[in-house]
């Protein structure tokens, strides 16, 4: 079932996910989304997300390209959480992807599945260096990006916000590969059939050559006996003895 979800996220909030994002464009950073969520009313569909606080995660295992939250992560934030925002529900989890684009890695995708797989939690993802950000969320069971609004402390819309849906840098050189490799397979089912048709024409070539060469049967030779009474000579009995290897002919 598609989820109808509308995105708020408080206005200070967004600013403060803004500067914590450029503070490091050698590695991904990355925090904890806190707020609440409601239906939207009785005769429509979904959820209103309202994202009222951000939490940096601290003690993470980050790289280049990825982000780990470690126990230690974890327990920090259940800390402030507890300690500034006890009655704010976990509505998501934010990172950054410098100069990479917007978009949802498949170990992105592995954290959202894991941690935040509820239909009213998101995953939000900024690109400090190309001025990019954009909101994921639950849609038929897929991750889907999703446009959002910010709003002032009492939820009033500010300015309406579009998630940016641009493919991170290397999909083009990802549709190239596909395209040639898929061009190489075709090629080889070219040859495969090509190869094929040039085995078959060979064996119905030689099945019909057989049948046309005509079949000579050689009759078999008679053995003649030279008679021997005739010359003067009797044939022994069947009585014989092997000795030493010779035959032996016994009268």
């Amino acid at each position: 079932m598609k989820n109808n979800l509308e995105i708020k996220i408080r206005d200070p909030v967004y600013k403060e996910i803004e500067t914590y994002a450029k503070r490091d464009l050698t590695r991904e950073l990355g925090g904890f989304l806190l707020g609440d969520y409601r239906k939207k009313g009785r005769f429509k569909s979904g959820f209103v997300l309202e994202i009222e606080a951000f939490i940096p995660a601290k003690h993470t295992d980050a790289q280049r390209g990825s982000i780990t939250f470690t126990h230690d992560t974890w327990d920090d934030f259940h800390k402030v959480r507890e300690a500034k925002y006890p009655g704010l529900k976990i509505v998501g989890w934010a990172h950054t992807h410098p100069n990479f684009g917007i978009f949802l890695s498949s170990y992105d995708e592995f954290i959202q599945r894991n941690f935040f797989k509820l239909e009213q939690q998101v995953a939000y993802v900024v690109d400090p260096v190309r001025n990019e950000r954009g909101f994921f969320a639950w849609q038929d069971s897929e991750l889907a990006v999703v446009d959002f609004a910010r709003t002032d402390e009492y939820g009033k819309v500010l300015a309406r916000g579009r998630s940016d849906r641009k493919k991170p840098a290397d999909s083009k050189a990802k549709t190239a590969a596909a395209k040639k490799s898929g061009l190489l397979l075709k090629i080889s089912g070219y040859i495969l059939m090509a190869a094929l048709l040039v085995a078959t024409g060979f064996y119905l070539g030689m099945s019909w050559e057989a049948r046309r060469t005509p079949v000579v049967t050689v009759p078999q030779q008679q053995l003649v006996l030279p008679d021997t009474k005739a010359e003067g000579r009797e044939l022994p009995n069947d009585k014989t003895t092997p000795q030493s290897g010779n035959m032996s002919i016994t009268p």
